[in-house]
């Protein structure tokens, strides 16, 4: 049986922790323990699930075949290291790292050391992105994402690029397998020394157009993407994880003494995805891996494009909008 551990058990890392607790209770995986730097909120989370609390995480990685990462951004290069140079397989959360070179460097020793090394994007196992996979990705030439998180007082240690334009960029990159030949961008700094709200276009070799706008910095919450194919028009909203397929079915002419009348037809197919836990399967999924039960479904060299896309879209905002970039390109 696969032996897990979780480092970093804040707000994101205690869902790992509860996902993975109850996988163990179902035979699944054996829970070894968890670690943070915090120690206080570290014993909090081990009373409270009834898990270990190590006391460093060298000690862990010692008795584990794998690691849930959910760690500070920052902390994310130096602890990820620390887990793959012990030949630990890795699930990052994202953002992967804050520096395209660090993400090469851990990509390397993974490679090396013939480790799984898996990064969070929790949206690869969203309903409606599997559904949109299976059955109604064809030739598109327009994308619209968009991503309005309801301001919060948590702490931010990156901006809102990183932190939640990346998950639309990974759907396209992932997806739509073209270069991009131009980036524009744009941001502003509101609650944060980081951008709070951002737009950007991608302009692809094939002439599609991405258009991406994010912000955690709303009142209203509203995620969706719309994706304007040859064929139809897609709408998807993730937080009712519907689909809506907008067809055009008929086109008519008809001509009597006084005018032309123009007649068009169509449709509209409205698909409701049956509502997952996508981090539960994205966990799954890594454990499957470690396993050997199942094919890793996404490539490093994605994660690799990803975080370069979304470091180039700082920096070109950083060049007309007063935001920082401490990326390395």
């Amino acid at each position: 049986m696969v032996k897990i551990g979780v480092i970093g058990v804040g707000h994101m890392g205690e869902y790992h922790v509860n996902i993975i607790k109850q996988l163990e209770s179902l035979g699944f995986v054996k829970f070894v323990g968890i670690y943070d730097i915090n120690h206080s909120r570290m014993h909090f989370i081990s009373n409270k699930y009834n898990v270990k609390a190590y006391s460093s995480a060298h000690n862990l990685l010692k008795d584990v075949d794998c690691i849930t990462c959910a760690v500070n951004t920052d902390q994310h290069y130096i602890v990820a290291k620390e887990v793959l140079n012990a030949k630990v397989n890795l699930l990052i959360e994202k953002p992967f790292t804050t520096k395209y070179s660090e993400a090469e460097e851990l990509v390397e020793i993974s490679q090396k050391n013939n480790l799984k090394l898996q990064v969070g994007h929790v949206e690869r196992f969203n309903g409606v992105i599997q559904e949109l996979k299976k059955k109604y990705l064809k030739k598109s030439f327009y994308i619209e994402a968009t991503r309005m998180n309801l301001y919060g007082k948590k702490n931010r240690d990156t901006g809102v690029i990183l932190d939640l334009m990346v998950h639309d960029l990974d759907i396209i990159l992932n997806y739509f397998d073209e270069d991009i030949i131009e980036i524009s961008s744009f941001a502003k700094k509101i609650y944060t020394p980081y951008e709070d709200f951002a737009v950007a276009t991608l302009l692809f070799s094939s002439g599609l157009i991405a258009n991406f706008k994010c912000s955690r910095a709303s009142y209203v919450k509203n995620r969706t993407l719309a994706i304007a194919q040859e064929s139809n028009y897609l709408f998807l909203n993730f937080d009712t994880k519907e689909i809506e397929v907008y067809k055009d079915t008929s086109t008519r002419f008809e001509v009597d003494q006084k005018e032309l009348i123009y007649y068009r037809g169509g449709f509209v197919e409205r698909i409701t995805v049956h509502e997952e836990n996508a981090l539960k399967d994205e966990i799954i999924h890594f454990i499957n891996t470690v396993k050997g039960d199942q094919e890793q479904e996404f490539y490093n060299s994605n994660d690799l494009l990803v975080l370069k896309t979304a470091l180039l879209i700082i920096k070109k905002a950083s060049e007309t909008c007063n935001i920082p970039y401490e990326g390395d390109l």
